[in-house]
């Protein structure tokens, strides 16, 4: 008998208590022994000796007693996540506006710096914001840079977040490809012990994955703005968007009327959905009449100047010819979801970016294409669309803590005896 192996057993299953005793915790909520006992059948004792190696490393505090009485009519007392133990911030680069964010350890939103972003923003220009966004936040909240746990940049385009270099932005392309953010970041913020670089994408991604039911999941994520972005998540494990399943579909042509031989990443459906010189064009068409009546619905869309926004909102009002063109972007649409149906069998395709408040007549419209098609009659159960209502600015806040929380408690060393 190998003693060696049987002797490691009891601190594995000790490490893996705690494990699941501080996941548990990390929802920043206070909880009781006996709660916390009940939903992870630990016994109670056990539980409380976990509780006291956290507190002996200031990961978890008391917060005096509960409000509701235990067995024997005594009020529990109630521990939560130190809120305080290490902080967290993030910044975002979008297309109107550049964010930075401090939080605590349990999410809280205590800080946050936006500038409105340029286009004449050089690179420089950008790590200067940055470095003065965090040290702004950290100097008014008398926060010292030792105390910051990560700070995580996101920005659209194509980022390799191995490496936090960005190969290629979307929103300020002028950059040039292959840009060393992080190595750039590093130099100047050298206090700070972890600095990630993602891309947009990848912080809607992880919103998604802070609901329970959702991590379980098989699920794609996507992002409509000017083009769209995907992410396919896998019972919480993450598809890179330049996989190559995932790049086949993205860089699908199925619209060929307005297709003139360039790269298929031009005009592939699955980046520009639906491109905004198509809708334009079809827009063109209708009377001065029928547009003068959806540009009404314009003044109250979220970008003053986008067609596309209006044409939704239009629709869902009942303007017969709005209606019209959103039946024409669900059934090109409705083309991508066979494909992913088939490709991915997900169990939710979670919408953010542009129809996330316009949706109605788009999600009848894509129900409708399925009851038609033989195949997926009863998609409706097996492949559910979910719309994302948040703002993607608080979209990309809880994604960017959901991800630095989720590092930060992966840390061996906070499981293991000093």
């Amino acid at each position: 008998m190998n003693t060696t192996n049987v002797k490691a057993m009891p601190r594995d299953l000790n490490i893996e208590n705690r494990k699941l005793i501080l996941d548990f915790m990390k929802d920043g909520q206070p909880h009781s022994v006996a709660e916390i006992s009940a939903a992870l059948k630990i016994s109670r004792q056990t539980v409380k000796k976990k509780l006291d190696f956290f507190s002996s490393k200031q990961l978890v505090i008391s917060r005096g007693k509960g409000s509701s009485t235990d067995f024997g009519g005594k009020r529990p007392e109630i521990f939560a996540m130190n809120p305080n133990i290490y902080f967290l911030c993030s910044f975002q680069i979008y297309n109107l506006v550049i964010c930075t964010a401090l939080f605590n350890f349990s999410g809280t939103l205590m800080d946050q710096c936006v500038i409105p972003h340029e286009e004449t923003y050089s690179l420089e220009d950008y790590v200067n914001i940055i470095v003065t966004g965090i040290r702004t936040l950290m100097s008014r909240n008398s926060i010292p840079p030792e105390s910051i746990h990560e700070f995580l940049v996101g920005n659209n385009g194509l980022v390799d977040s191995k490496e936090g270099i960005i190969r290629k932005t979307t929103t300020t392309p002028h950059w040039g490809e292959d840009i060393p953010l992080k190595k750039m970041l590093e130099s100047r913020l050298d206090n700070i012990p972890l600095i990630r670089v993602v891309n947009l994408i990848a912080l809607v991604s992880a919103h998604v994955l802070a609901n329970p039911q959702m991590a379980s999941s098989r699920i794609i994520v996507l992002y409509w703005g000017s083009g769209i972005s995907m992410r396919m998540i896998d019972r919480g494990h993450f598809s890179y968007t330049d996989s190559p399943i995932c790049g086949e579909i993205e860089n699908m042509v199925i619209d060929f009327s307005n297709y003139k031989g360039q790269h298929r990443e031009e005009k592939a459906c699955f980046r520009h959905i639906i491109s905004e010189e198509k809708i334009g064009e079809l827009f063109s068409r209708l009377s001065p009449e029928q547009q003068s009546a959806i540009l009404g619905f314009r003044d109250s869309s979220e970008i003053k100047h986008d067609l596309r926004l209006a044409v939704f909102q239009a629709a869902d009002n009942g303007n017969p010819e709005a209606k019209k063109l959103v039946e024409y972007m669900a059934d090109v649409f409705f083309a991508v979801l066979m494909n992913m149906a088939v490709c991915f069998d997900p169990q939710y395709v979670v919408f953010n970016g542009l129809p996330r408040q316009y949706h109605k007549c788009f999600e009848e419209r894509i129900y409708l294409n399925f009851q038609d098609f033989l195949y997926f009659r009863d998609v409706k159960q097996q492949m559910k669309l979910v719309f994302q209502l948040e703002d993607l600015f608080e979209i990309c806040l809880a994604g960017s803590h959901y991800l630095m929380q989720k590092q930060f408690l992966e840390h061996s060393s906070l499981y293991e005896d000093s």
